[in-house]
């Protein structure tokens, strides 16, 4: 009976002989003792050392890999496209700036181009009042040739056919 009045003590009786009594605390104590093991840090705290523990133990020579952190990984290729991205906007950026020096000097050659054909058209213009502007005499004069041109035509037509025939 003795044994069994032990064991409703909470006694541990170990393999080498020793006894082990558990302690007993204060209800307010225990209550943050058991909070603290409740929570997720103690319990990530807790299997990290059982896990240092099996390895020594066991002789392990390499530790496993951790497990990925999701998150770090999704931040990481996050930061690695934004930092893409800021450089695709900075070659378009430039290209943009040469693309607008380039329209500069399109629009300036195109200003330039558009006063010479303005002047060209204010010298044909003027040209094409002076060709209006004939005088009378002129029109004479081209009647004048023009007629002398036709009687030395027919002189000569005259004296080739009545050589030939």
């Amino acid at each position: 009976m003795k044994g069994e009045n032990t064991m409703n003590t909470k006694e541990i009786k170990l393999a080498d002989g020793k006894i082990l009594t558990p302690v007993e605390y204060p209800g307010e104590q225990m209550k943050k003792f058991s909070e603290m093991m409740d929570s997720p840090q103690y319990q990530n705290y807790a299997a990290n050392q059982m896990k240092e523990q099996l390895y020594k133990n066991l002789s392990f020579n390499e530790k496993p890999e951790q497990p990925k952190n999701i998150m770090v990984e999704k931040q990481s290729e996050t930061n690695e496209l934004i930092e893409f991205t800021n450089e695709q906007i900075l070659e378009l950026q430039n290209q943009l700036k040469d693309s607008k020096v380039q329209l500069k000097q399109a629009n300036d050659k195109l200003a330039s181009q558009t006063l010479v054909i303005k002047q060209l058209k204010a010298d044909l213009k003027e040209e094409s009042e002076k060709a209006d502007k004939i005088s009378s005499k002129d029109i004479m004069l081209a009647i004048i040739t023009g007629f002398i041109g036709l009687l030395a035509g027919l002189i000569c037509a005259y004296f080739a056919f009545s050589l030939n025939g």
